[in-house]
C-alpha cells in the first residue's frame, strides 16, 4: 500500500523561525558575556595618573620593596575573577623566576587598594630597576584568557632588555572592583 504522506518539506514558515530562535540565542549569548565584561579602571584615573604617583603610593601604603626587579600579585577575598587568572600567575611566576624577580602576593582591603591605586583585581605590577613598567590586568575578555596576556607580554620584554611604562586603565574582562 502507497503512502499517502508528503516528504518533508522546509518552507519559507520554517526558515523564519530559525532565523528568530538564531537571533534570539545570540542576543541572550551577547547580553550574559557584556554582563560579565567589566571596566579594569571605571574611573580612568590610572590613565591620568604618573607611574611615579603610583610607584611611590605603593611603596608607602603597601610597603612594597619597589627596588630591583619585583612582580607584584594583588588579590581581593572573595573575587570570583581571581580563578581565571591562575595560569596567567604561574606563567608570569615562571617568567619572573627565570629573569631572577622577586614574587610577592598582597591581598587588598578596600581602603589598601585606594591608598595603592589598584582599581581593580586580579591586577599584577612590574617592576624593573625601582621604575614601575607595568600595573593593570594579567588579560583582557571573558575569562581574561591567556592568549591576551598583557603582563606576560611586558614581563616578556623586560626580561630582553626593553621596558616602558605601562598603566592598563582602558581594559575589559572579569575584574572585581576594589572601591
Amino acid at each position: 500500500m502507497p503512502s499517502s504522506s508528503k516528504p518533508f518539506a522546509v518552507g519559507k514558515r520554517h526558515w523564519v523561525i530559525l532565523a528568530v530562535w538564531l537571533s534570539f540565542t545570540y542576543a541572550a549569548f551577547a547580553y550574559v558575556v557584556n554582563k560579565q565584561l567589566v571596566d579594569f579602571d571605571p574611573s580612568g584615573w590610572l590613565a591620568t595618573t604618573s607611574h611615579k604617583v603610583i610607584k611611590e603610593s605603593l611603596e608607602a601604603n603597601l610597603s612594597i620593596n619597589t627596588q630591583g626587579r619585583s612582580v607584584v600579585h594583588f588579590t581581593q577575598a572573595n573575587c570570583h575573577c581571581q580563578q581565571f587568572s591562575d595560569r596567567h600567575v604561574e606563567s608570569i611566576d615562571k617568567l619572573a623566576n627565570k629573569a631572577d624577580f622577586n614574587i610577592s602576593r598582597v591581598e587588598l582591603s578596600s581602603e589598601t587598594a585606594s591608598k595603592a591605586m589598584i582599581p581593580s583585581t586580579p591586577a599584577v605590577a612590574i617592576i624593573e630597576k625601582g621604575e614601575l613598567v607595568y600595573l593593570g590586568p594579567y588579560g583582557a575578555g571573558v575569562g581574561c584568557s591567556e592568549v591576551s596576556g598583557f603582563a606576560q607580554t611586558v614581563l616578556n620584554n623586560v626580561a630582553k632588555g626593553f621596558s616602558d611604562n605601562i598603566l592598563i586603565s582602558d581594559a575589559k574582562g572579569c575584574y572585581c572592583q576594589t572601591t
